[in-house]
């Protein structure tokens, strides 16, 4: 679950959407909010809320009813990095 995890984490910091990760993870979207929701309780990730004012921003969210945006903490780049470096030990 970990890997998975670290992949969502990943996935969310290069820009990847719901759809997107759900397929390149082969998991389906409850079990994706419910690991979501979790990131965000345990500080992982932080949701932004958007006030629908801002018509210069990139991600157009006001064009998108219900558009969730995450930005990934401290904490989560932390352990996307210990990841590499253990993936790169076990070599």
């Amino acid at each position: 679950m970990r890997n998975v995890v670290v992949e969502i984490l990943r996935g969310i910091s290069e820009g990847k959407d719901k759809s997107t990760l759900v397929k390149q993870l082969g998991i389906n979207e409850e079990m994706f909010s419910a690991i979501v929701d979790s990131l965000i309780r345990e500080g992982y990730l932080k949701e932004i809320r958007c006030d629908k004012n801002c018509s210069e921003c990139i991600f157009k969210c006001y064009r998108v009813v219900d558009t969730r945006i995450y930005v990934l903490t401290g904490k989560a780049f932390d352990l996307i990095n210990l990841s590499l470096v253990e993936r790169y030990r076990s070599r």
